[in-house]
């Protein structure tokens, strides 16, 4: 588990299956494309592109050009 500090890159896409979105995270370097199940949106539609957000991650996997993460948790930095 790794707790890090990054910003929305992206803007939210909303589907019927959970909302998707790239998050930027500066420590690693890079971009990571993010989905969050519609079970478990809580507010991750209002996110707006270039906010701040804390990101736990459980692990990478590759998803086919990227990378994308596994979340534990994502929220807003207030």
């Amino acid at each position: 588990m790794l707790s890090l500090k990054g910003q929305i890159v992206s803007v939210p896409g909303i589907s019927p299956k959970g909302v998707g979105f790239k998050v930027m995270i500066p420590d690693l370097g890079d971009s990571f494309r993010v989905f969050i199940p519609v079970e478990k949106v809580n507010g991750h539609d209002k996110l707006k592109m270039g906010e701040a957000v804390t990101v736990t991650i459980n692990r990478f996997f590759p998803r086919k050009n990227e990378v994308g993460l596994e979340l534990i948790s994502l929220e807003k930095v207030k």
